[in-house]
């Protein structure tokens, strides 16, 4: 009995300890030049769990550069995953499930604007942590499953 306890306590551990933070996927930048707009696109693994990452997008230009209708989409070579679009907007994200050890394409578009017809973006994907309320809610479930399995052998 003690020792499944203590095989239980380590992998709530161990599980805490992995997915604690985000990692990061990928993060990168470009520039963007023209009013017509102009596709970059980029390719990622999710070989890190867990598997629900998040992507943003964000407009990094300065003055007198800038971007507008900013389109973001996350991509398997046959299927679009999820996507977002905006007009005039600082930043786009979404979260969007993978499949481990898949290949995704993220495929950005903009138009640059201003008297420069141009403008920077960052790309950053990231894992989504798994959050530590949930790890405190599976560790009283395992400790109340214990004690109850105690009071019933006693009983």
């Amino acid at each position: 009995m003690k020792l499944r306890l203590l095989v239980a306590a380590m992998f709530i551990v161990f599980i805490g300890s992995t997915y604690a933070g985000a990692a990061t996927i990928l993060e990168t930048g470009g520039g963007i030049v023209g009013a017509d707009g102009q596709w970059v696109i980029y390719d990622f693994y999710a070989d890190q769990g867990p598997f629900t990452y998040r992507a943003m997008l964000t407009d990094q230009s300065t003055e007198p550069m800038n971007l507008v209708n900013m389109y973001l989409a996350i991509t398997t070579s046959t299927a679009v995953i999820d996507s977002a679009y905006g007009e005039e907007v600082d930043s786009l994200s979404f979260n969007f499930p993978v499949e481990e050890g898949r290949h995704y394409l993220a495929k950005v578009f903009a138009q640059g604007a201003g008297p420069l017809s141009a403008g920077h973006f960052g790309l950053d994907i990231q894992s989504v942590p798994i959050p530590s309320t949930l790890l405190l809610l599976g560790g009283g479930l395992v400790g109340l499953v214990g004690i109850r399995k105690k009071l019933k052998s006693r009983g």
